[in-house]
């Protein structure tokens, strides 16, 4: 039951951690982007000059952000294992058929033996 909780909590933090990720990743994008910076800049506004001359490269942090959803898959995928290890995924034990006590014999038995008819 440890080892299912334990997953279950870095499959929670993989899943908070790669959107915040993410989220944060598509905010600097929107930041960075040519028409934003050329809004912010006086000299580029009020002249019309091309201020920004190459567009910045974003696919290392883009291959991240894909790693660390599929970390999640990963933890996701070990916390279905560790919930079939559990004792609620699991059936109940089958019980034996109850046996009857030394001193009493058991239905349709003789306490006799007999040795043929």
């Amino acid at each position: 039951m440890q080892d299912f909780w334990v997953t279950a909590i870095f499959f929670f933090l993989w899943l908070v951690s790669s959107s915040g990720w993410a989220k944060g990743l598509a905010d600097v994008k929107a930041s960075l982007a040519m028409d934003f910076i050329m809004k912010l800049i006086p000299a580029c506004r009020s002249l019309g000059f091309n201020c920004v001359v190459e567009g910045l490269s974003m696919s290392r942090l883009n291959v991240s952000v894909v790693f660390g959803f599929l970390n999640f898959i990963l933890w996701g995928g070990n916390l279905w294992f560790a919930y079939k290890e559990t004792p609620w995924h699991s059936s109940p034990p089958l019980t034996a058929p109850s046996q009857p006590s030394q001193g009493q014999p058991a239905r349709g038995v003789s306490s006799t033996p007999s040795f043929g008819s």
